[in-house]
């Protein structure tokens, strides 16, 4: 029993760790330097944004100062979340939060923003693309922005389900792994603007 739950935890860290190691990337390579102070000199938010893949972020804690998530539009069309204001989750939060709520979780168009405010972007990536899987959304706005130069800065395995057998997925065995096992790229692109 010890023994499969070992392996299940390892599985679970080594085929789904990779939002948590992104993020961490993030923070610490591209934004902080080494004296943990930001590299930007003015109060200007950063943003790094995503489409489908919103939900796998795991805490506004992975981001520095002014950073904020940004949403883009995605196939998703649910409400999406909100940032915290200054007062965080207290009662004064609500009288200054800018943007619809509601109770049915009917999507609220002013939680995006467009590609060319964006100074990354994660986005979950097939290994290969073949004619007929769809580019994901993210690549498809970076292709559309005719202001930037999109770069892939990062990159981390994260599990493709659909391409994996379920022992695999559910436990870590060591033995063939390698022909069993078929990851996903969880990829943060950076950008340089041209004026």
């Amino acid at each position: 029993f010890a023994v499969i739950s070992l392996s299940r935890s390892f599985a679970l860290h080594h085929n789904y760790s990779a939002p948590l190691d992104l993020y961490q990337h993030f923070y610490y390579h591209h934004i902080m330097s080494k004296d943990m102070t930001p590299k930007r000199e003015n109060d200007e938010v950063t943003y790094i944004c995503t489409a489908g893949e919103w939900y796998r972020f795991p805490s506004s804690f992975f981001l520095p100062p002014n950073t904020q998530l940004g949403f883009l539009k995605s196939s998703f069309s649910g409400q999406l979340p909100q940032p915290f204001t200054e007062f965080g989750s207290k009662k004064e939060s609500l009288e200054i939060q800018e943007g619809a709520f509601n109770d049915v979780n009917k999507e609220e168009m002013d939680r995006y923003i467009g590609i060319h405010q964006c100074s990354y972007v994660v986005e979950l990536v097939p290994s290969d693309i073949s004619d007929g899987e769809e580019t994901p959304e993210c690549l498809q706005y970076m292709k559309s922005d005719p202001s930037g130069d999109w770069t892939q800065v990062a990159s981390y395995k994260y599990l493709d389900a659909t391409s994996t057998d379920a022992l695999h997925r559910i436990l870590y065995i060591p033995f063939r792994r390698t022909s069993k096992v078929r990851y996903k790229g969880y990829n943060l692109y950076s950008v340089s603007r041209s004026n």
